[in-house]
């Protein structure tokens, strides 16, 4: 069976998801050598959309006992050589970067506070040291994001 399916730059811009109609109708015709009836949505379009079918093939007719062969696909297309579309102006996939939080001498104190409760003074005493300070008050402020995120490595709330 040969199974000819145009779809034009329009018909995808104006119901993209054909895509998807598409691949079900693979799928399909992959599992079972021809298609079959399915859920899958049906999508018209505006513009005529031309299509060649030719019957299948059938290679022994029924027997009298009701046994059916299925049709056989002719020149079977692989799932690995069909691809999808190509889109002149593709879709950014990168989320917007962030600016990272500005924190405060205050606000990294009350979050470091909990911490000290819990015992872990002796942690945080070494992670000042880390950053090349015996108080939280010596803390350069350009160092204070790198501050918050390592205490919120330890728990802290912040």
């Amino acid at each position: 069976m040969e199974l000819v399916i145009k779809i034009s730059e329009k018909d995808l811009v104006n119901s993209p998801a054909i895509i998807d109609v598409v691949k079900v109708l693979a799928v399909e015709i992959s599992k079972n050598g021809s298609p079959v009836a399915s859920s899958a949505p049906v999508i018209q379009s505006a513009a005529p959309v031309n299509q060649t079918m030719t019957p299948a093939v059938m290679q022994n007719p029924v027997p009298t006992a009701q046994v059916i062969t299925p049709p056989v696909m002719q020149n079977p297309v692989p799932m690995q050589q069909m691809q999808a579309p190509v889109m002149q102006n593709p879709i950014s996939t990168t989320a917007p970067t962030a600016q990272p939080a500005v924190y405060t001498l205050e606000q990294l104190s009350l979050a470091a506070a909990p911490l000290m409760d819990a015992g872990k003074t002796d942690v945080l005493v070494a992670l000042m040291q880390s950053f090349g300070v015996q108080t939280l008050q010596q803390l350069p402020q350009e160092r204070y994001n790198d501050f918050a995120v390592a205490i919120r490595g330890m728990g802290a709330q912040i």
